[in-house]
């Protein structure tokens, strides 16, 4: 389990500062971390907030988590809200401290936005799976939706589906970045 939350954080958190948020990029992700996107890259700007984008974004993915660890602990179970809580956290942490001009090397910039969406749903996709391998999530809509699922016996993927689909048509209304947004589908 262990390594199942190393490998998950620390994929979701180059997944992240490497390419989902790196320069020039303007890609979303799905769930409650599109949505912290969505808040850190438009919302908070136009109200004449001027913090990190990977700072605003670590503090929102956690807090917009924790209703749904009550979700998780209530629903899901204690073991399965705790270590998704510790995923979450970590990766916030790890996110919060990565300095994004590490990855220089690999000149996310040159790279044609396919490649970029591609790096980052391999990279966000591994770390799913190695947390629902150790039996927790990287948080968000995951979570409501796997509630929702037990509760009402309609299909996980469905809600997730419905979930996803408004944040990131959220994201495409405040961007106006249609290319962006149908590249974070892919």
């Amino acid at each position: 389990i262990i390594l199942n939350l190393f490998l998950a954080c620390s994929l979701y958190a180059i997944s992240m500062t490497c390419f989902v948020n790196s320069e020039g990029a303007n890609f979303l992700t799905s769930g409650l971390s599109g949505l912290a996107l969505v808040i850190s890259r438009y919302i908070l700007p136009s109200l004449g907030f001027t913090i990190d984008v990977n700072l605003s974004f670590s503090i929102l993915y956690v807090v917009l988590n924790i209703p749904m660890f009550f979700i998780a602990y209530k629903h899901i179970g204690k073991i399965f809200a705790i270590l998704t809580f510790s995923n979450v956290t970590l990766t916030s942490l790890i996110i919060s401290i990565i300095d994004p001009s590490m990855w220089s090397f690999l000149n996310v910039t040159q790279m044609e936005d396919i490649t970029v969406s591609l790096f980052a749903g391999i990279l966000t996709g591994a770390a799913i799976g190695f947390a629902l391998k150790g039996n927790f999530s990287t948080g968000g809509t995951d979570i409501l939706s796997l509630a929702l699922s037990i509760k009402k016996g309609v299909s996980f993927g469905k809600y997730l589906m419905v979930f996803n689909g408004i944040i990131m048509a959220l994201g495409g209304i405040l961007s106006r970045d249609w290319d962006a947004i149908l590249y974070t589908f892919v």
